[in-house]
């Protein structure tokens, strides 16, 4: 076991005197070696941590070009998220049974992403296994120019609440329907016209509520915005037959890296060639700041007891930094690799020769 000794960030005085000493309480702790935070994850799971390796190489690769975007465009507070999401889990800390690290929780973040996908799944599903006969939908306006986006989205929204805050009014006066389900925001690249295609889904409990929102939209939409927006053809709705797949399906990342999300199809050729296309990740981004992605409308969730944020000293701990001229962690203190992960060759030729910045 390691022994390290504790001493303030600020003189070099025991821990235990810190308090003692009026003229240094303003001084911020700092976690020392061996002290971690949460539950931690199950270190048996390898297949997980692989896929995190994976996903780490992915987001350095991508993040690396959006600095340089968000550099060219002086876009600091972009910048600032950027380098926060480079360094999510960046150090990890095991003791035998359980990893612990450091999220960055940024929405660009793979790892972070499918933790939130997974806490989200586990808290709504149940919820869904009780709807009777649930849809899925995806309602969605006129592609927009990057210029335009964050405008078309605002009117995505805006549209979407009126048909909500329209009907609660009328079930409340006893005379329509209780709209209620899921909601994701969502927006879509093309290269080939280079535009933008945000829309939403929404998971609902019922083809009444489902035929509701749908008629809603076309109606409303075309009356606000005309046809030109709002076209019949490119909404849709369908019965759901398994209602965890179209948890997953709603509750995605916002944006997706890759144009092909089949990097095996990669034949390097230029026949069938996945890119990456930076400049549309960093513009969806920033339209999608401060706004929900994920989010419930008409009901809400029991009350559940919050968990406390634990914080504990561990025993006989090993403590790991990325590096990613191995694409994995090494053990600070030794030579060893935490998860083996070896990188498929045609994921780096993407990497290495398919991400589009955009920049001249």
């Amino acid at each position: 076991m390691k022994v390290t000794s504790a001493v303030s960030p600020i003189g070099r005085g025991d821990f235990n005197t810190l308090a003692q000493n009026a003229t240094r309480t303003k001084g911020r702790m700092v976690d020392l070696p061996g002290i971690v935070r949460g539950l931690g994850a199950d270190l048996s799971k390898h297949n997980q941590f692989i896929a995190w390796s994976e996903k780490k190489k992915i987001n350095r690769a991508v993040i690396f070009k959006l600095i340089d975007i968000a550099k060219e465009e002086g876009d600091l507070r972009s910048l600032k998220s950027y380098w926060n999401s480079l360094m999510c889990l960046h150090q990890l800390t095991t003791d035998g049974k359980r990893l612990y690290g450091k999220y960055c929780k940024t929405r660009i973040c793979s790892i972070c992403n499918g933790i939130r996908k997974a806490e989200l799944i586990n808290k709504y599903l149940p919820i869904v296994e009780e709807w009777p006969q649930p849809y899925f939908l995806t309602l969605t306006m006129k592609a927009a120019s990057a210029s335009e986006l964050s405008q078309r989205i605002d009117q995505i929204c805006s549209l979407f609440e009126r048909i909500i805050k329209k009907h609660k009014m009328r079930f409340r006066r006893g005379k329509g329907v209780k709209l209620y389900g899921l909601k994701s925001l969502e927006c879509n690249f093309n290269p080939k016209s280079k535009t933008y295609n945000p829309h939403i889904h929404l998971l609902v409990p019922s083809f009444e509520i489902t035929k509701i929102i749908f008629d809603e939209w076309l109606m409303e939409g075309v009356r606000i915005f005309g046809e030109t927006f709002v076209n019949r053809y490119a909404q849709s709705y369908k019965l759901v037959w398994s209602r965890k797949k179209k948890m997953v399906e709603l509750i995605k990342y916002n944006t997706k890296i890759f144009t092909d999300p089949d990097v095996k199809k990669f034949r390097g050729d230029g026949k069938r060639s996945p890119m990456i296309y930076a400049a549309a990740i960093h513009t969806i981004l920033k339209a999608m700041e401060n706004r929900r992605v994920f989010d419930r409308f008409g009901f809400n969730l029991p009350k559940a007891t919050k968990a406390r944020r634990t914080k504990m000293l561990t025993e006989g701990y090993k403590e790991w930094e990325y590096y990613p001229a191995v694409s994995d962690w090494v053990e600070k203190e030794g030579a060893c690799t935490l998860t083996n992960y070896q990188p498929q060759p045609d994921l780096t030729l993407v990497l290495d020769k398919n991400i589009d910045t955009g920049l001249k």
